[in-house]
């Protein structure tokens, strides 16, 4: 599949992140805005009193995942399903492109390695840097679950 519905993705990444129109510290201290944005459009990053529509939230974040999107295509070298797209989306959008791209995750998927193991690998993207230590957060765990589940066919859309 090349391609997926990219309403189906916003409507899961908002249970993920939340829409929130003005500027907050997420859980490891960085300025986020509308679902997870951490930048404007124009690359900017977001600042403390930073606001913007419910609108632009959806705008900034589907045109983000669809640049997101096409990297992600680019470095799957096995054909996957929408909802396993959309499950990697999800946690690319998470935890960036390069680290996607440099992760087991990736490697096992490429390799086609059993899910058992496509899954730990998932489940070690579950911490965040906090006063400068790596750990463990709840939700990212509940998170990673949640999107492994998509990923496998244990949950649907």
């Amino acid at each position: 599949m090349t391609t997926i519905d990219f309403n189906k993705f916003l409507n899961r990444l908002v249970m993920f992140e939340g829409l929130r129109t003005k500027a907050y510290k997420d859980s490891v201290g960085i300025y986020t805005i509308g679902i997870g944005s951490i930048r404007h459009p124009d690359g900017t990053p977001v600042k403390q009193g930073d606001v913007i529509t419910e609108k632009q939230a959806y705008e900034w974040a589907e045109v983000e995942a669809r640049y997101m999107f096409k990297q992600l295509l680019g470095m799957l070298k096995v054909e996957q399903s929408e909802s396993q797209l959309i499950a990697l989306l999800c946690l690319m959008y998470n935890i960036g492109t390069a680290g996607l791209k440099s992760s087991s995750v990736l490697k096992s998927i490429n390799e086609k390695k059993p899910v058992t193991e496509i899954e730990t690998n998932w489940m070690k993207w579950n911490k965040g840097t906090v006063n400068g230590q790596k750990v463990e957060l709840k939700g990212l765990t509940v998170r990673r679950k949640s999107e492994f589940n998509l990923y496998s066919g244990k949950s649907k859309m």
